[in-house]
Parts: structure tokens; C-alpha cells; sequence
């Protein structure tokens, strides 16, 4: 009951509206993804790409934010918490192109 309640573990928080709004902003720049896929198909992938990327960078830079700032916004309005994220989503967004080239060559 009570102990099993307290096991469980938490829900991942969504992302912030910051965080979310970086990681499209990102995403549109990088030219080329699912470029081969139907408009609706290119437009759904890159939404749950998006929200992968959201969820991955809480994780990978969860510690870092709590340490330079009291939430998300603050962090991503930090010059250096903005370019260490978006560095990070543009890796990211080219690992994705790679693969998506690699692909289309088999």
C-alpha cells in the first residue's frame, strides 16, 4: 500500500516550453531530415523526434540546469546553458541525417 505507493517510480516531468521551443527551433534549421518522406509522414517524425530529443536532453542535462538555474527557462536563457543544448540537439539532428543517408544507400 503505502510502501508500494512510494516505490513506484516518478513520471518524467514534460518538457518545458524553453527546452521544447529549442529543440524545433534546432530541428527546422537542420535541412534534409525525412526530406524523402510525404509532407505528413516528414512532419510526424520530425514532432517525435522533437519530443525524443526533449526527453533525452532532460536526462543528459538535468544536473546541469539545476545547478546554473531554477528551472529550464533560466538555464536556456543563459548563453551557455542555450549553446550547450543546442550544440547538442544540432549533434544530434546530423547523427540523424547520417543514418537517414545511410539508409537511402542500401
Amino acid at each position: 500500500p503505502a510502501a508500494a505507493v512510494a516505490q513506484r517510480p516518478s513520471r518524467p516531468q514534460p518538457p518545458s516550453g524553453a527546452l521544447r521551443g529549442l529543440v524545433q527551433e534546432r530541428l527546422r534549421r537542420a535541412l534534409g531530415l525525412w526530406k524523402q518522406a510525404g509532407e505528413d509522414e516528414r512532419q510526424l517524425r520530425l514532432r517525435c523526434f522533437r519530443d525524443q530529443l526533449c526527453r533525452l536532453a532532460q536526462l543528459r542535462f538535468e544536473a546541469a540546469a539545476a545547478r546554473a538555474a531554477s528551472c529550464w527557462e533560466d538555464f536556456l536563457r543563459n548563453s551557455s546553458g542555450y549553446r550547450l543544448v543546442a550544440d547538442w540537439v544540432d549533434r544530434k539532428a546530423a547523427e540523424q541525417l547520417q543514418k537517414q543517408g545511410a539508409a537511402a544507400k542500401r
